[in-house]
């Protein structure tokens, strides 16, 4: 799955890598960073706030700030343009090229 700037979702090692001048950079992410891109994937178009906090947070603490700056710390490793807000609702990768 592809997405702006070159950032796709290697399906086989399930991370996400960038094209970038023939070569494909490996982006060097947390275990809970990987987990959120890979529920995006797994759930596209659009994963609901609730989704992150059943699946990936699972009872432990959570809110919607928690969400949020694990999004910003996702979008300062790549590009903010990645990942799209739906204001109250969720998130999703953007995949327009």
């Amino acid at each position: 799955m592809e997405f702006v700037n070159g950032y796709y979702y290697d399906s086989e090692i399930k991370r996400l890598r960038q094209h970038q001048k023939n070569k494909n950079i490996l982006i060097e992410l947390t275990k809970t960073e990987n987990k959120v891109i890979e529920l995006m994937v797994e759930k596209a178009p659009l994963v609901k706030i609730e989704d992150f906090e059943n699946i990936i947070w699972k009872g432990k603490a959570f809110s919607k700030d928690t969400l949020r700056n694990m999004i910003s710390k996702i979008r300062l490793k790549t590009c903010y343009e990645l990942i799209r807000n739906h204001s109250s609702v969720g998130y999703s990768l953007n995949t327009e090229l």
